[in-house]
């Protein structure tokens, strides 16, 4: 959508409940595009890698 028709002030945000009623399909196939670790060292000098994977990808009504 083009900026100059956005319109924020009549943006609502749908519900989880919303969101749960409108999935159409459980399952979506995807493919990994990049994985990283992000790094932290923590207080006692342990350094902490973790890498966030996507686990399911659930598509709904309002977004397809």
């Amino acid at each position: 959508m083009k900026k100059e028709k956005r319109d924020p002030k009549k943006f609502i945000p749908f519900s989880p409940n919303e969101l749960i009623t409108g999935i159409i399909e459980e399952d979506v196939p995807n493919e990994e595009l990049n994985s990283e670790f992000s790094e932290y060292e923590l207080s006692n000098g342990i350094i902490l890698n973790i890498r966030s994977i996507v686990s399911q990808i659930k598509k709904t009504k309002y977004y397809t």
